[in-house]
């Protein structure tokens, strides 16, 4: 850079320091301004250092040249705290606006909207900045009460940012922006989509922001269509190449469980916006698909991006396509691109890294992966203990706390969380009271993530007392307006254990006790009292809970109509049934599942078939669920036979034991007892228990008793204790004796 001719040049050393990009640039610049003596005499130079080292992330440096400035302004103190906490240093940040007040400089709109107001601190400081703001009357500035706004909803105050919203008199785009994005990241979905609507008819037009932030309220699928609608029509001039939208579009429909709809956007946002090597975009869709268990489909996207697009994987990237692999292929793959590409000293690759590891089964790699490669960390062992988790090693998890303690690392409240996920799973209520005893000791008890599994630790062993005390400790505990999630994650675990535990009207009455506390039910929470509606078998409950779902506004939701129509189905009410589960905007398996389940069930033959016709001309494969459910309602041993055949050579499946049964049924209906028993001795040994069950009992009810006998002593050279079995040998033995 030549700046030899610019010497003493004020507005010239002003331009060049607002375009510096680089730290070079600005140390050369403020070497020459130095020598040109300015920054001690022009305080306008002295400010523009100030903000140049600070929007290069060079805080300490910032702060020299303030130091340094014999002439300060208020915009000078400003540029400061700007910096401070434009670089996520808030505690400084607000420790220099303090020195600021003390030195009697008074603040400006400047100091909070570009400063303070975007910092997160204590409650103390809080208030201290609040205060300032009130009492200074800025709170009338848009910008300061746009970032007063924002302030509030990270402290989820947000009912006070309605009330800094409510008090604009002339509210901007920005204000609306983050009075909505307030509102999504505070859960309050619904206030965000009214104010978006009371946002269009005071005329103002949506942003990408304002959109992006609505896709992110969006928990049900058909908002989330019209809102995709609307961005296609209205707005698709002015929004065709954005990228950031795409994601916010891709992001919602993962949410809502249609992975394959996000990888329609990805491929549209792709087309459109010529980004193929943005590794966001593909780390996304990787995400979406990981998200929604589909992890075949996350890992030929992952291939994709590396052959196809030559974008470069981050650790991000890395993180999820672990989480993804479930074969050894994947996995020797992805580890040796780790291991190559030099990510995997990344504390969360590794992280991930050591979860792939434990929950493949390969503990010992893992260990010493976390031991001896000095990833010896909280997350490294949580990873571990969750990986056995979600593998359903949950006795294997519990050795690891112990282990954890000799390695020297101390659990914080997401270990606990994970340990107090394997007593549950594991039923062990012993191990769990130890580990509360820990939790205790720790001062974790408060942790929401520690609480909610300390409730559905108890309630999954059987301890519904403890459980519901927790629960209660709990909302005593959390506020509801600033822990929602905590409080109906507690209650929803709490429903579950007693659907677990037999006790169905339990869980509808804890459900309509949650209504009545003012927490609002989200989508697992219909879905699981749904099923207990399904067990009662009493559609009176049922219509209860619907109506419940309509008022939430969680009725559109794909997951929550798949659980409503499946209720109505296994209760009998096939129009209602075929109705909800028609009327699922994207069916996904299950939809379509639960739809031919509830006319198979019932007996209506016809129907089942014409709706196995539908599903697979929707573009869904049915799977042994679908032609258990089939298989079950035809009449004939012929049709059984043709849909076995086509499981086989039309879809790759491979039958089990829940398909042979439909032929034993069957053939034992029509009394053809001898084709039956020739079926089972054909059979896999692993399938011939339970169909010489099956045979055994269509043989008392035809009076076989020479075949009857066959079938009991069949079942005992393969189960030698089973009781059924036993007994006909006994009574048949008594028979003969008397004969």
């Amino acid at each position: 850079m030549l700046l030899d001719g610019l010497r003493h040049n004020i507005p010239s050393f002003l331009t060049m320091l607002h375009a510096c990009c680089s730290l070079r640039e600005a140390d050369e610049i403020h070497r020459q301004v130095c020598e040109s003596g300015l920054v001690s005499s022009d305080v306008s130079i002295g400010n523009a250092l100030v903000k140049t080292y600070g929007k290069l992330g060079e805080v300490e440096r910032a702060m020299e040249v303030f130091e340094t400035m014999a002439v300060r302004d208020l915009s000078s103190w400003n540029a400061v705290v700007a910096s401070y906490a434009q670089n996520g240093c808030s505690e400084e940040a607000i420790a220099f606006f303090c020195r600021m007040l003390l030195e009697g400089v008074s603040p400006n709109g400047n100091s909070f909207a570009g400063g303070v107001l975007s910092c997160v601190c204590g409650e103390k400081f809080s208030s201290l900045v609040r205060g300032c703001v009130e009492e200074g009357g800025f709170d009338a500035d848009a910008a300061v009460s746009n970032a007063l706004i924002t302030f509030y909803s990270r402290s989820r105050e947000v009912e006070k940012a309605s009330e800094v919203f409510q008090r604009l008199d002339r509210p901007n785009l920005l204000s609306w922006n983050s009075i909505i994005s307030a509102c999504v990241q505070n859960d309050c979905a619904d206030s965000a989509v009214l104010l978006f609507r009371k946002m269009q008819l005071q005329g103002f037009a949506a942003d990408k922001f304002t959109l992006t932030s609505l896709l992110d309220a969006c928990r049900c699928l058909s908002l989330g269509t019209k809102i995709l609608e609307w961005i296609n029509t209205e707005l698709k001039l002015q929004l065709q190449h954005d990228s950031l939208l795409g994601i916010a579009m891709l992001n919602m429909f993962a949410k809502c469980g249609c992975p394959a709809r996000a990888g329609e956007i990805f491929d549209d946002t792709i087309t459109r916006t010529n980004s193929s090597c943005d590794v966001v975009l593909w780390n996304e869709l990787i995400r979406s698909y990981v998200d929604n268990g589909c992890f075949y489909e996350a890992m030929q996207s992952f291939r994709m991006m590396l052959l196809e697009a030559a974008a470069s994987p981050n650790s991000v990237t890395l993180s999820r396509v672990l989480a993804a692999c479930e074969d050894e292929p994947c996995r020797a793959m992805v580890e040796s691109l780790v291991m190559e590409s030099g990510w995997g000293s990344d504390a969360q690759v590794s992280n991930a890294l050591v979860s792939m590891l434990a929950r493949s089964g390969f503990v010992e790699q893992a260990l010493e992966r976390v031991i001896l490669h000095k990833h010896n960390n909280v997350v490294a062992w949580t990873s571990i203990i969750t990986g056995l988790v979600d593998k359903g090693l949950h006795e294997e998890a519990l050795k690891f706390l112990p282990v954890m303690r000799v390695e020297g690392v101390r659990p914080d409240g997401v270990a606990f969380a994970a340990m107090l996920g394997a007593c549950a799973g594991a039923l062990n209520s012993d191990q769990g009271k130890k580990i509360h005893s820990q939790v205790l000791e720790s001062g974790l008890e408060s942790d929401s993530a520690v609480a909610s599994s300390l409730v559905a630790m108890y309630a999954r062993c059987g301890n519904l007392v403890t459980a519901y005390k927790m629960l209660t400790s709990i909302e005593q505990e959390h506020r509801l307006e600033d822990h929602p999630k905590v409080l109906v994650v507690s209650w929803n675990n709490f429903i579950g254990a007693c659907i677990q535990h037999g006790q169905h009207a339990t869980a509808v009455t804890m459900f309509r006790r949650m209504l009545l506390e003012g927490i609002a039910p989200n989508k697992v929470s219909f879905i699981t009292v749904l099923a207990a509606c399904r067990m009662e078998s009493t559609s009176r409950l049922g219509h209860l809970v619907h109506s419940a779902c309509e008022e939430c506004g969680l009725f559109e939701d794909a997951f929550v109509k798949t659980s409503l129509g499946d209720m109505y189905g296994k209760l009998g009410n096939l129009a209602t049934a075929r109705q909800i589960l028609r009327a699922v905007p994207v069916k996904s398996l299950v939809s379509w599942n639960s739809l031919v389940s509830a006319f198979a069930q019932h007996g209506r033959g016809e129907e089942t078939v014409v709706f196995l016709w539908e599903m697979q001309q929707d573009g869904s494969k049915p799977n042994a669920t679908t032609f258990a459910s089939v298989i079950n309602c035809s009449v004939e041993a012929t049709e059984v036979y043709r849909w076995i055949e086509s499981m086989r050579c039309d879809h790759g499946l491979v039958p089990g034991v829940e398909h042979l049964r439909g032929v034993v049924e069957i053939l034992g209906r029509q009394g053809k007892l001898g084709e039956a028993e020739r079926i089972i001795s054909k059979m896999a040994m692993e399938f011939r228990g339970a169909m010489w069950l099956s045979l055994l009992g269509w043989c008392r009810r035809h009076g076989d008793v020479n075949r009857e006998r066959l079938a009991a002593e069949r079942i005992l050279e393969l189960d030698p204790l089973n009781a059924v079995a036993r007994q006909v040998v006994t009574l048949l033995g008594e028979a003969d004796k008397k004969a």
